[in-house]
C-alpha cells in the first residue's frame, strides 16, 4: 500500500476475480468507484476501479483490501485506453478460478 499512498493514482486493480469479489462490488459500497472498466476481451480476469480522486482511491484501498484482492494501479498500465471498456456484469464472461 505504500506505493499507492505516495502516488496520485485514482485507479485500483481487482484481480483475481471470484464470485465473492463480484458480489462484494455489487453491494452499495462506502466509497464507490465512479466507473469500473475491464479489458476488451471475451473472458475478464481483472477489473479497474476508477475513483473521482486519489484520496477516495486510497480510502477504498484501505477499506476493501481486507475483503477483496485489490491493489493500486498506475494509469499508464492501462494505455492505450482503447483496449478498455466499461464493465457490465450482465454482458461479460468472468474467468473465475
Amino acid at each position: 500500500m505504500a506505493h499507492h499512498t505516495q502516488s496520485s493514482s485514482r485507479i485500483l486493480r481487482v484481480s483475481p476475480l471470484s464470485a465473492y469479489t463480484l458480489e462484494f462490488l455489487a453491494l452499495p459500497l462506502v466509497v464507490s468507484p465512479s466507473m469500473i472498466w475491464c479489458l476488451r476481451s471475451y473472458e475478464i480476469d481483472a477489473l479497474w476501479l476508477f475513483f473521482e480522486s486519489s484520496t477516495l482511491a486510497r480510502q477504498a484501498l484501505e477499506l476493501y483490501s481486507q475483503s477483496i484482492p485489490v491493489s493500486a494501479a498506475v494509469e499508464s498500465e492501462l494505455e492505450p485506453l482503447a483496449k478498455l471498456e466499461r464493465f457490465d456484469a450482465s454482458q461479460h464472461v468472468v474467468s473465475l478460478p
